[in-house]
């Protein structure tokens, strides 16, 4: 790039000197007026301004400051024909003045000082092309961190909301299908043993027309049932208008959901007793629990192409004949009063201590079934002995016959005549379920003792 050099002088002789001094290769400029020059100033952009002291109008200090206003980088040198010390102090105070000439000038002195201050300028131009630069890559990178940051606070926020989305699909999906997800290897169907539990209401066209805080009284039972299974660690499967169907260890086993499965019942069973109270509505259910094994879990897929676009539903499901059972043997007690809590053997056989409370009914052959179901009870207190009775007389028909337990189980072994429910033989005894080691206990006569157990606790 070519040196730009603009000397001012009002002698016509300095400025022919000052031209021939300078090599051709620099763009030389020479004005015998301030004023001139500094009307071209900002179109020649000079690299070097050189300006005598002493002009008519405008002093060489007063032009270099000027000029330095409307060439901040060019390099400024003051020429002078004596020698005065405050001179070079204001010119380098007010004008920034980088050297200063004495007239009269030697050639080489004075194209030394030239390439001084050209090098200088170069310096200072390279300088300030780097700061340019950096400061330019400073604004892209602020540019660009402004950029990470809203991206940054547009992925959390994005963030926010899946988690905020998956929370709520979690409410919706059952822990079940989670699960699964997390475990690609199942390939369905599969047989898994269930704990189940499932309630009906009874005669629940008399609530029908019942409501709370503008809800059916039926969506307040559904509602405390499932609160009840979810509070115990189960999940609520389906549900209808007036019953519900929820089972336990669908992920981890049946091992220790007997006893929460047994618990949940109670505690819903509580639940109906309270809405009873506080809404002077007469409600009741039959419950029912069964240890239900080897019970098909499988995902349901249905595509179809619609006028809306591609749909795609997934559902799973448990079934199973021992499933069918358990909705079975709830509509048995609905002949009792009271909410009562049916179970079969196979679900007492997961209890680790059996209810205290616990009635045995007897056996039952269901369809679809080759062998008789044992059935147990937790009976309402609204059922008393002599209701109790009937309905094993009339539901269980074709009962076994069951022997007593041993009197002593320490003697030798002797079993007792067979009783049927409720056979009186002489000192007549209530008929326990067949777990060793009870006593058994005498009726008392009709009309006593009909709040206490059917069936002795267990020793």
């Amino acid at each position: 790039m070519q040196p730009v050099i603009i000397y001012v002088d009002d002698e016509a002789n300095n400025l022919t000197v000052f031209d021939a001094i300078c090599p051709t290769s620099w763009s030389v400029h020479c004005f015998d007026s301030p004023l001139k020059a500094l009307a071209q100033m900002k179109e020649l952009d000079p690299w070097v301004i050189v300006a005598d002291q002493r002009m008519p109008g405008l002093k060489g200090v007063e032009f270099l400051q000027l000029a330095r206003e409307l060439a901040p980088l060019a390099i400024r040198i003051i020429v002078t024909g004596y020698s005065d010390e405050d001179l070079v102090i204001k010119s380098v105070t007010k004008a920034q003045v980088f050297d200063y000439i004495r007239k009269p000038w030697e050639p080489e002195a004075l194209e030394s000082s030239l390439l001084k201050a050209i090098e200088y300028y170069q310096v200072n131009r390279q300088k300030e092309e780097i700061l340019a630069d950096l400061a330019h890559k400073h604004r892209e990178l602020e540019r660009q961190r402004l950029d990470l940051e809203n991206t940054r606070l547009e992925l959390e926020l994005a963030k926010r909301r899946e988690s905020e989305m998956r929370r709520e699909l979690e409410c919706w999906v059952p822990p079940f299908v989670l699960w699964a997800l997390q475990n690609p290897q199942l390939k369905f169907p599969i047989r898994r043993d269930l704990v189940g539990i499932t309630f009906d209401i009874i005669g629940s066209s008399r609530i029908h027309s019942v409501a709370i805080d503008g809800k059916p009284l039926r969506a307040a039972v559904i509602q405390r049932f499932s609160e009840s299974i979810l509070r115990h660690g189960g999940f609520r499967e389906s549900h209808s208008g007036d019953s519900a169907y929820a089972h336990f260890g669908l992920m981890d086993g049946t091992r220790g959901y007997g006893e929460a499965a047994i618990a949940a019942a109670r505690e819903f069973r509580v639940a109906l007793r309270s809405l009873t109270k506080v809404y002077d509505v007469e409600l009741e259910c039959g419950i029912a629990l069964h240890a239900a094994r080897e019970a098909v879990v499988d995902v349901h897929t249905v595509h179809l192409k619609t006028p809306t676009g591609v749909v795609t539903q997934k559902s799973f499901d448990t079934t199973s004949t021992e499933i069918d059972l358990l909705h079975r043997i709830e509509k048995l007690v609905h002949k009792l009063p009271g909410s009562n809590i049916i179970m079969t053997e196979h679900f007492v056989e997961l209890l680790t201590r059996r209810p205290d409370d616990l009635i045995m009914l007897g056996t039952r052959h269901f369809q679809g079934h080759d062998r008789p179901v044992r059935l147990f009870l937790v009976k309402s207190d609204r059922v008393d002995r002599q209701t109790l009775e009937h309905f094993v007389a009339t539901e269980f028909p074709s009962t076994e016959l069951l022997p007593l337990p041993q009197r002593n189980p320490v003697a030798a072994p002797h079993r007792e005549p067979t009783l049927k429910v409720g056979q009186r033989r002489g000192t007549t005894y209530r008929l326990h379920p067949a777990w060793t080691g009870a006593q058994p206990i005498p009726l008392p006569p009709p009309g006593e003792g009909d709040e206490e157990p059917i069936f002795p606790r267990k020793a």
